[in-house]
């Protein structure tokens, strides 16, 4: 399984454009993709849900633990393909 984190500078440039169109292209490519949301943030990942057809789970290094993160994408992303992580900025 590989994963892809897609981060940058500042809101507003398109993360979670260019994150959600990637697991979309992955997804018709026939690879299962599992989503990932950087930070507290609801309706990402319901945008992600909606591009590949399964949940997607929230990772936070404020509110959750190093080891709730880690095994939240070893859990989750056990039998896919590809896990793309939608960051955070900087």
């Amino acid at each position: 399984m590989k994963i892809i984190v897609i981060s940058g500078t500042s809101a507003g440039i398109g993360k979670t454009t260019l994150s959600i169109g990637l697991m979309a292209a992955l997804e018709q490519r026939g690879l299962r993709v599992q989503a990932f949301k950087v930070g507290p943030d609801f309706n990402d990942p319901l945008r992600h849900e909606r591009a590949i057809n399964r949940p997607s789970h929230s990772l936070d290094g404020t509110m959750l633990t190093k080891e709730y993160n880690i095994s939240t994408v070893a859990k989750f992303s056990s039998e896919c393909d590809v896990a793309i992580v939608d960051g955070l900025d900087g």
